[in-house]
């Protein structure tokens, strides 16, 4: 006995078969998941390089509150200043910004001059 199939059976297989197969829907699924991944990578470079920022500020905080230490270790000074630039650039690459370089010297206080003391 032979029966006839309808049209419609066959595009209904079809689509059923490209939707839950190997087909739209899986690939779709895969894309959203590996996105996902990427973000979490990403977030975890931009906490390793904050990180690493938040060391160098605390090192080049100390050596600026000390001037005689900052002329003592000159070089490892100057050697955590361009490392904090460094990663600044690499983490605005990472943050798809604009990179913003910081010049530590400048922000180094001068002493007062021309005070007047005065004992009333």
């Amino acid at each position: 006995m032979r029966t006839k199939v309808s049209a419609w059976w066959l595009i209904f297989t079809s689509l059923a078969g490209l939707l839950f197969g190997p087909g739209l829907l899986w690939s779709y699924k895969n894309a959203q998941v590996e996105r996902a991944r990427l973000g979490i990578e990403k977030a975890k470079v931009i906490i390793e390089f904050r990180a690493k920022m938040n060391e160098l500020l605390i090192d080049i905080g100390r050596f600026q509150a000390d001037g005689a230490l900052r002329q003592q270790h000159y070089q490892e000074y100057r050697a955590k200043i361009d490392n904090y630039n460094t990663l600044e650039r690499n983490l605005a690459t990472v943050e798809d910004r604009h990179a913003a370089e910081v010049n530590f010297e400048a922000m180094i206080p001068a002493p007062p001059s021309g005070l007047k003391l005065t004992i009333e």
